[in-house]
């Protein structure tokens, strides 16, 4: 049997996905920072605040081993970058 006509993604489907993706995202996103500001129990870990002052030093061209509770690859804080902004 043949597959090339059993699934044959379009762009548009893609498009969708990734649109629909995003969409959540960005919900989740909302989400935490809203229960972040309103309940005890924040959304966020100590972990994601370590990530993103690892990822302010490197925007500030330090190492990211500059937060002294950093103990994950360099590579993690460049990912993290966008979070700085």
């Amino acid at each position: 049997h043949s597959f090339s006509g059993a699934f044959k993604p379009t762009m548009s489907g893609i498009g969708s996905l990734c649109s629909l993706a995003l969409a959540i995202r960005l919900c989740l996103i909302g989400y935490g920072v809203w229960q972040d500001h309103h309940f005890l129990v924040k959304y966020t870990d100590v972990d994601y605040q370590v990530f993103t002052d690892a990822a302010r030093h490197v925007w500030e061209g330090d190492s990211p081993y500059e937060r002294l509770t950093y103990r994950y690859s360099p590579l993690l804080s460049y990912i993290i970058l966008p979070n700085v902004f």
